[in-house]
């Protein structure tokens, strides 16, 4: 059983899917992969950082003196889902759960 066991582990690495299920984690968690560190200390990010010297646009006022583009509502549209929302949370956990169980059992043997 744990020759099947570690050629089952190969596989797995060899052909991504531990990748695939880590990548699954990192959507459910909303957590990034980490990086290591090279022996100099010093991590180079893949992408640019530009800074604009530009100044910003101020916020406008509508005509009945609300803020525009702050995320303010006057309460019209869909209203919240308390429910819908604790089903979601709970649906994202328990597929967490299940994928770290996954990977727990394939590692551990």
């Amino acid at each position: 059983m744990n020759h099947i066991d570690q050629q089952l582990r190969d596989k797995c690495i060899t052909d991504g899917t531990f990748n695939k299920f880590l990548d699954r984690l990192s959507q459910l968690t909303g957590e990034k992969k980490r990086v290591k560190v090279p022996e100099g200390g010093v991590v180079t990010m893949p992408q640019q950082i530009t800074v604009s010297t530009t100044k910003a646009e101020p916020v406008k006022k509508d005509a009945k003196g609300e803020k525009k583009g702050v995320g303010y509502t006057t309460g019209t549209g869909s209203i919240w889902n308390v429910q819908e929302y604790l089903d979601s949370k709970d649906s994202k956990n328990s597929q967490i759960l299940n994928i770290i169980s996954i990977l727990m059992h394939s590692i551990k043997g």
